[in-house]
């Protein structure tokens, strides 16, 4: 029987194979796996849900089954002593780390298989088998295509395919929803995101659109026009109020220090626009909470996060209680400023032992003598590694401060030790 295929059915046959071994496996080593830091191909261990991992890609549970099959019956006989139907069958079995009881003879056997020589081919054969299926429905071809969708895939495939077909398979707009997403769910900007500019940099082509970003601040969508621009918010209460706009001629002095205005931002009293601003939260943040109204400030006000906390502690202690009508009143009066300092410490890190590298322990406070005290009493906004520091950087190693409570215990203990004398030098406002 002859089948007539469509012209589109015909490319995609052509280009079921379409992604090479050898970018997948640059993909896979260079990205996910960053040359190691990140991942092995030796690596056995478990994850945060205590469920043991395997590999290059850490293969777990169902994703096992794939790497068994490549692996084959003489290998898994060879290992294992046992055929690669048994060593599906018992994946559940040693799923989670050190249950069963023979879980050390299993880990030895592995151990002893991902050290040999065929495993870093048997595993780039698994991997590009994985990722392969997935880039079959996308059509892309380039480096940077493959990059971006493994990095995709990695995290899900149900992910990948909804993000294609959300962005009608736009590589470009699809790596921005992923990595938006991740800022949003997260307050995080994966390595993969900032990275994959620099190892698979974009080299034109039909799109007019091209992912860029280097931070989650990159991905936040402001309102156009912001409060103080033209036609903002400022100008509308401006002409409500029937105020008319001068022209202020200044100094040279005077427009430097406006250049150089510090991290504090533009409020230390209360002006019209303060009390507009304040107008603005009785008016549609009343009852909400502290994080959707410092929100609100920077996202479509477009206040710094800093104004935004002294605006909001100033909305807390001097207006929320204040009838709307004596909002004005308070014109002229000092605003405290609330901001978030960050204070230079060392912090520990796990490897066969432990010690310190150079980081950062965000406080939001009212001064540095505040931002210490708040530190040394556990409140903090979140601990940072310093990137930029040798210790860092050579080696480069993963730091998260919440993989054990005595990581926290210790950089607070070290904190306690000092004074605001000794630590001044420390503490600079973010």
């Amino acid at each position: 029987m002859k089948l007539r295929l469509t012209e589109e059915q015909y490319k995609r046959l052509l280009s079921e194979t379409a992604a090479p071994p050898d970018t997948v496996q640059k993909v896979v080593w260079e990205l996910i796996a960053r040359k190691g830091k990140s991942k092995d191909y030796t690596d056995f261990g478990k994850d945060v849900l205590n469920k043991t991992f395997i590999g290059v890609l850490h293969f777990t549970g169902s994703g096992l089954k794939l790497l068994y099959e490549k692996m084959g019956n003489r290998v898994t006989n060879k290992h294992f002593g046992k055929s690669v139907d048994t060593m599906i069958k018992e994946i559940p079995k040693y799923l989670m780390w050190g249950v069963a009881e023979d879980f050390q003879e299993y880990k030895k056997n592995w151990i002893e298989f991902l050290t040999s020589p065929m495993s870093e081919k048997i595993q780039d054969e698994a991997a590009y088998e994985k990722f392969n299926k997935s880039l079959i429905s996308s059509n892309f071809t380039s480096p940077r295509q493959i990059a971006i969708s493994i990095s995709i895939i990695n995290s899900s495939p149900r992910k990948f395919y909804e993000l294609g077909k959300n962005n009608k398979w736009d590589s470009e707009k699809m790596m921005t929803e992923y990595c938006k997403n991740q800022c949003e769910t997260q307050n995080k900007f994966r390595s993969r995101c900032r990275i994959i500019n620099i190892l698979f940099p974009p080299k034109g082509g039909n799109t007019k659109y091209v992912f860029d970003a280097t931070s989650c601040e990159d991905m936040v969508e402001k309102s156009t026009p912001t409060t103080f621009e033209k036609g903002g918010a400022y100008d509308q209460w401006m002409n409500i109020q029937e105020i008319s706009h001068k022209k202020i001629k200044i100094t040279e002095g005077q427009y430097k220090r406006l250049l150089s205005e510090d991290n504090k931002g533009r409020f230390n009293t209360v002006t019209p626009q303060v009390a507009r601003l304040m107008e603005l939260i009785h008016k549609h943040h009343k009852m909400s909470p502290k994080g959707e109204t410092v929100k609100f400030l920077i996202r479509d006000m477009g206040l710094t996060n800093n104004e935004a906390l002294t605006i909001w502690n100033s909305w807390i202690k001097d207006f929320s209680s204040l009838d709307l009508i004596d909002y004005r009143d308070s014109i002229g009066n000092e605003l405290e400023f609330k901001g978030v300092y960050t204070v230079s410490t060392d912090l520990p890190v796990y490897l066969c032992g432990r010690g310190h590298i150079p980081g950062y322990v965000t406080v939001e406070a009212s001064s540095e003598e505040d931002a210490l005290d708040n530190l040394q009493r556990g409140e903090y906004i979140s601990m940072e590694i310093d990137e930029y520091s040798d210790e860092w950087r050579n080696p480069d190693l993963d730091y998260d401060s919440e993989d054990a409570d005595i990581m926290e215990d210790m950089v607070l203990d070290h904190i306690s030790d000092y004074g605001i004398g000794e630590m001044l030098d420390n503490i600079d406002l973010k």
